[in-house]
């Protein structure tokens, strides 16, 4: 049950971004991918680095960590959307991304998580490969676009 309620809020929320997206609302999409990014690299690499911080017994004041934590989110969201910056700082953002969805997954139970690996495998194919799936809306007039313009 909780796969399925998961899967349904990602369905819903890629409805809604691709309305955006149809419509044109691309600033929205901006603020709502920023304040996603914020979230995950402030927030959730707090909660990593407090328990790695007690697991080596470690002690840092609020402040500080708050502080550190806050110019890592900035400095994220900025070269992720914004700021054209070196290849490698966008890859290691990318993965740090990953890592943090990761330990997400862990505080799931198990079963839940091989669900939701099926489910969110399925709900991929179809996104991408139904004629009407949104990921293929989306991604078609970007690749026509591109191939329109190259020389062959």
């Amino acid at each position: 049950l909780n796969a399925i309620i998961f899967m349904a809020v990602i369905a819903g929320m890629t409805f809604i971004l691709f309305l955006l997206f149809k419509w044109g609302c691309y600033k929205v999409i901006y603020g709502y991918m920023g304040f996603a990014m914020l979230n995950i690299f402030f927030f959730f690499t707090g909660a990593l680095v407090i328990q790695i911080l007690r697991l080596i017994g470690l002690h840092v004041d609020l402040f500080s960590l708050a502080f550190l934590l806050f110019n890592f989110s900035v400095l994220g969201i900025l070269s992720l959307f914004f700021m054209p910056v070196p290849l490698l700082l966008k890859q290691c953002y990318t993965v740090w991304v990953g890592i943090c969805v990761a330990y997400i997954f862990t505080h799931i139970p198990e079963w839940t998580s091989w669900m939701l690996l099926v489910i969110m495998a399925l709900y991929d194919l179809a996104a991408v490969l139904m004629p009407g799936g949104p990921l293929k809306v989306i991604t078609q007039p970007l690749s026509s676009s591109s191939s329109a313009g190259s020389c062959t």
